[in-house]
Order: structure tokens, then sequence, then C-alpha cells
């Protein structure tokens, strides 16, 4: 043993290299005990996933393929001599089916009248099961939730629960049958009671709708182009499908007087009926803004509701109740109308009674225009309430409802029937806002002489204040002498030398009219054929004659174009005043 021991040794000590103190450790190659283990766990986990997912993928297979068979079987009961057959014998038709599962099928004629009731109270007659048995536990919990429209009842294991608690389950499949079935061709089974669209009726390529074949899938319905489109929410009053097509998305409502399409959840329908909006009667977010049955009513999803001017208080309420930034504003003195505006706030003040504006601008609002803020130099002659309109220092509130009247912006102000009084209060906010009479009875124009354009009839002194501060102003005076006080004020783009009248370019001449603007136009403009103007002016167009009758003057009369083949006769004697043959 000895000189064993002693033979070995040299060699292992021969080949064990020797080390230097600067030799270094190096890492070990190979992988851990842990680390393995991971990995083998990891594989394990992927494997039982992967089984699973293969085993799920078989039993939704079977259970495709036995929805394929009850649908075979459904649709032969639907056959005139297969239910007479059945009705009279009591058992189903002896005949080969093509179905695609392995399970056994039977039939049988259950009696279930404890709880199969149609809208009248009475129990369903005529009810056959189709039994299919030896259904996988997976699989038979897959058809439990994909029970098909046409079935009344689908019990698992004889009980009328949803329960798949065998390795093998039988399912029972029941629905209704009659006598008065429809006839082969048609796409839809009804009983007394029940009725159900099947596509499998309809030709290859067409899909059933209300009894009605159709090449439109489900989701889709035809335009009046004849082509298939998708239904979609998003339709708020489209015209390019009729009321047939637009009811068929289920969700729709149909304006006939619009002749346009609405879905229920972006329904903004301003002129539609009580019953067109109860289409979408639905939907608990859809409101009618008036109760009327005649007539038109406003029709909204408070969802995505604006305004509307007019709304009913109760139906008001119910959006306030499914939208909180909306409000209620009855216009009368008393705001206690049943009867305003409705209308969505992007803010509402502390007690919830009008909207909320930032610093600058108010809230304004008009029948038939919608509720908003605004700032205090926009708008010039709105609605608004004194309240909102005193909160703009550059306005003044007209009316005797403080809480409907309107919001005149006194610079820029152009109103044709203010009171002098009311005018003086804007000239008091505005120093270039000049009444245009000095009447305290009826109507004045009221105007900021630094955007006038003119006023037919205005006091001389008044149109000079105006014309202090536009030197494109001047006053025409329209008697024969040219010396009233009362007469046009107006701003031309360019006055003659003399200032007493606007300077038009060559070919135009000045026109005037009570009641209408003061402009230039050309000599030869058919829709001005017979204007008012001065005789100088009309003699600056070789087409047109002077005409004073009905009480004219020089300086205010007609101006008509002469007839076809004659010309203005401008000899002494004629003086332009008459038109004579070419």
């Amino acid at each position: 043993m000895k000189r064993i021991y002693e033979s070995i040794t040299p060699q292992y000590q021969m080949d064990t290299p020797t080390r230097s103190k600067y030799d270094r450790k190096t890492a070990q190659s190979g992988r851990s005990m842990v680390e393995t283990i991971g990995v083998l766990a990891v594989i394990g986990v992927l494997t039982i996933g992967g089984i699973a997912g293969y085993n799920y993928g078989i039993n939704k297979h079977r259970a495709n393929q036995i929805l394929q068979d009850i649908r075979l079987i459904y649709q032969e009961t639907k056959y005139p001599n297969t239910v007479r057959q059945i009705l009279e014998t009591e058992e189903f038709p002896d005949m080969e089916l093509d179905t695609q599962s392995p399970y056994d099928y039977s039939f049988d004629f259950p009696d279930l009248n404890d709880f199969i009731y149609d809208s009248a109270g009475e129990t369903v007659p005529n009810l056959i099961s189709v039994n299919v048995s030896g259904v996988p536990q997976t699989a038979c919990d897959i058809l439990l939730k994909t029970k098909p429209e046409y079935v009344l009842i689908l019990k698992a294991n004889g009980q009328a629960v949803w329960t798949c608690d065998k390795s093998e389950n039988e399912l029972n499949y029941i629905f209704a049958i009659t006598a008065d079935s429809l006839d082969y061709g048609t796409c839809s089974v009804c009983t007394s009671e029940h009725c159900f669209d099947d596509d499998l009726n309809c030709p290859e390529g067409e899909y059933c709708y209300n009894d009605t074949c159709s090449r439109c899938a489900h989701g889709y319905t035809e335009n009046k182009s004849g082509q298939c489109v998708q239904c979609s929410a998003s339709w708020n009053g489209i015209n390019t499908v009729d009321e047939e097509n637009c009811l068929r998305c289920g969700d729709n409502a149909y304006s006939k007087h619009h002749k346009k399409c609405y879905s229920c959840d972006k329904m903004s329908n301003w002129e539609t009926t009580l019953d067109e909006c109860n289409e979408c009667s639905h939907n608990p977010n859809v409101v009618a803004m008036k109760t009327t049955t005649t007539g038109h009513v406003g029709c909204f999803n408070c969802k995505n509701f604006g305004y509307y001017p007019s709304a009913e208080k109760a139906q008001c309420e119910k959006c306030m109740a499914i939208n909180d930034n909306i409000i209620f504003y009855p216009k009368d003195a008393n705001g206690t109308a049943t009867t305003g505006l409705c209308t969505k706030c992007d803010t509402k003040n502390a007690d919830g009674t009008a909207c909320e504006c930032p610093t600058g601008q108010f809230w304004i609002f008009s029948d038939g225009n919608h509720s908003f803020c605004r700032s205090c130099t926009e708008a010039p002659n709105t609605y608004s309430s004194k309240v909102e309109c005193d909160k703009c220092s550059e306005r003044y509130f007209l009316g005797t409802n403080e809480r409907n009247g309107r919001c005149i912006l006194c610079s820029g102000v152009s109103n044709w029937e203010m009171t002098k009084e009311e005018c003086d209060k804007c000239t008091a906010k505005n120093e270039s806002t000049i009444p245009m009479k000095t009447t305290t009875t009826g109507g004045v124009g009221c105007f900021d002489c630094k955007t006038f354009g003119y006023y037919p009839s205005a006091e001389k002194a008044q149109c000079e204040k105006c014309m202090k501060y536009d030197e494109n102003i001047i006053f025409y005076p329209k008697d024969a002498n040219g010396t009233a006080t009362t007469g046009l004020c107006t701003k031309c783009n360019t006055k003659n030398t003399e200032g007493t009248a606007c300077e038009c370019p060559a070919g135009n001449f000045w026109i005037f009219s009570d009641g209408n603007h003061s402009f230039c136009r050309s000599c030869t403009d058919t829709a001005n054929n017979n204007v008012y103007a001065s005789k100088i002016e009309c003699d600056k167009c070789p087409n047109r004659y002077y005409n004073v009758a009905k009480g004219g003057n020089d300086r205010n009369g007609r101006c008509p174009i002469c007839p076809t083949g004659q010309v203005k006769d401008t000899s002494a004697e004629g003086d332009g005043r008459r038109c004579v043959a070419q």
C-alpha cells in the first residue's frame, strides 16, 4: 500500500501546476442547481399552459360542431312537411342528417308549461327538445354561454340551470314548432308569439332581417345608392339612408320632417315629433324637450346636449339629472315660467341658475341662437340679462324685463330703433355714439359715428356731430332748395369737392333711397333700374333719364334706364328728362 501511494503521489504532484502569488482565481463554468430547477419550472408551466390551450381548442371545436348540428335540426323543423309529421306523430322524421359531431342526438316533446309563457300569459304549445349526450364538461360550459336566439330554453343534465358538473353531460335545446310556421323560402320562423330571423333561409350571400332577405350583413344597412354601409353611433342627421334602412340599424330614429337618420347616442334633432323621438325611448339619455304630440319638439341626447330655447322645465330637469352642467333659465320677469331656455354651461354660477363666464365676458342668449359666453366687446346687439350686461362697462341694458333684454354695445352700436334717452345712456359710455333725432318718443337711430354707415332721415345738427368723428360723412337734404334741416346722413368712400355729395368713379352714379343704403352704382346695372338720385348724378349716365314724377325734385327723383331702342334726349328741350327713339 505504501508503495502504491508513493508511486501515485509523484505523478499527481507532477500534474498539479504550481501557483505564484500573482495567479488569480478564474470563474468556474456550468449552471447551479437553482438555475436548472428554474428552467425546468418554466418549461413545466409552458407545457401545462400549452396542453390546457390545446384542450380548450379541442372543446371549442366540439362545441361549434354541436351548434352547427342543432341549427341544422332546427332548420329541418321549419319545413311544412316536417312540421306536419312532428305534430301528427310526435316523432321526429326518420331522415339522414349530415351532423358534424360524434355525439348522439335524441328528441322528445317536453311539458314546460310551468315556465314557458307568451305575452298574453298563455302557455306556448308544441315544444320540441333536441338532446345531445356525452358532451365533455369544458365543451358543455362553452355551449351554455352561446345559446342560439331561436332556442327558448337550454338545459344541462335535465335542469333548467346552467351547470355542467359531469365528465359527460347532456344538453337539451328546446324550441317551439307550430302548424303556422312560415313556408319554405322565407327567412324567419314564428310561433304565435315568437319570431326568429334565420340567415339559413336566405340565398347564399344574403342575410335575414325582419323576415326579409337582404344582401347587407347584420350591423349594416343599405343607403340610397344601393350600397351596404356600416351602422354607426356617430350618425347625427344623415340623409343618405331612408326610413326603413335607418331603423334597421336598431339604435336609431328617423325624422320625417328633415328626412334624416339620427343615432340615439348622438341625437340632436331640433324639429322632430314626440313619436319619432320615442324611437330612442330605450336610451335613458334621450329626452324630448316638449311633450306635445303635435308640431315639432327638440329631441336630444343629454350627454351631448347644447341648448334648446323653449324647453319645458320638467323635460329639462330630466337632462339636468343626467348632465350636471345643464341649467333651466326661464326668461319671464319673475323667473317662474315653466318654459324657458335649457342649456349646457361650461361653468354654472353658485346657485345653478345661470352660466358663469370668465372676467371680461358676459352670458348671452337669444331665441333661436346659442347660449354662450362672449367678450364684452363682441356681439353688438344681443340678448342677455341685466345682471350679465352690467358686467360690461361698454354696454347698456335695454328693456323692461331684466331677465331678457337687449344688451347694447355702445362702442360700435348701430341701432335703428332706440329712444333718444336710451341712446344718451350709450353716449355717456361712448361719446362718439350719437342719436340721429332728438325726439323722445318713437325710435331714433343710435349710431357710433366711427363705424357709421347711413341714416335716411337724420337731423342736420346730429349728423354734423357725427361729421366731427369721420370726415367722409356728409349731410344731404333732399328738398328742392337743399335747405331742409332733416335729410340723408351718410358715409362716402369719397366726397365731392364741396363736400355736399358722394363722388363716384366714371361710369357710376350716386344713388340713394329712403330706407336703403346710399352708394355708387354702375349706370348699366339693371338691378337698380328705377332708383332715386339727383339730376346731376343721373345726367352722368347716357342710358338713363331723370323723372321727377310723384313729387320729386332735381335733388331727389327717379333715374330709370331708357327702354330698349331709345336713348336719353339731351337736347335743350329734352334736358335729359325723357328718352327718344334712336
